[in-house]
């Protein structure tokens, strides 16, 4: 009966053990993983190696289209691109005009 009892506590050691193994595993493996870490020690080579796996893309999914077909990756791309040319204008205009307003705020009439 001891020994059984001694067994079941080692048993349970061992998978406190293990379990805290993974779990630093996990962590660090997260840790390892993290883009926005790669990105700020390393962001000259973060955007060259984002900007080639772009361009992989755009040649892969492009193909070639013809003059009144464009590939699905094509039209993919230049939807992003008005997308995010909006979003910046519509961000600088935003911007221009919060500062436009709080300059003729602080302004006497």
């Amino acid at each position: 009966m001891l020994r059984r009892q001694a067994l079941q506590q080692e048993l349970t050691r061992a998978r406190e053990d293990v379990s805290a193994s993974l779990e630093a595993l996990s962590e660090e493996l997260r840790y390892s993983l993290d883009w926005r870490r790669w990105a700020r020690r390393w962001p000259i080579a973060s955007l060259l190696l984002l900007g080639a796996v772009g361009f992989g893309l755009a040649r892969r999914l492009g193909g070639r289209a013809g003059p009144r077909a464009e590939g699905w990756g094509r039209a993919l791309g230049r939807g992003f691109l008005n997308s995010f040319a909006g979003a910046l204008a519509s961000a600088l205009i935003r911007g221009i005009l919060s500062r436009w307003g709080s300059s003729s705020k602080s302004e006497p009439r």
